[in-house]
């Protein structure tokens, strides 16, 4: 559980920071995850919100803001912050 805790606290100071987080993966044991953000639609009233998505990279980003908010919600291409 000490182990659980630790990782929590780096990566709520990660973004406290606004800096890349490093997550566990299952494959290499490590993915640096980066910050982007992006302009997606919202329904019903379709209006353009900012939103902050946190990714490996911006292709992954963009396919997780087009699972959230559909594949023609997403406004803006996901760009580092």
């Amino acid at each position: 559980m000490p182990k659980l805790k630790q990782l929590v606290a780096q990566y709520v100071l990660a973004l406290e920071d606004k800096t890349s987080v490093r997550i566990p993966d299952a494959h290499s044991g490590v993915c640096e995850m980066k910050t982007y953000e992006a302009y997606v639609r919202t329904m019903p009233d379709g209006i353009i919100v900012r939103t902050i998505i946190h990714a490996e990279n911006s292709q992954a980003a963009y396919f997780l803001l087009q699972g959230q908010y559909g594949q023609n919600n997403v406004v803006h291409l996901p760009r580092e912050v």
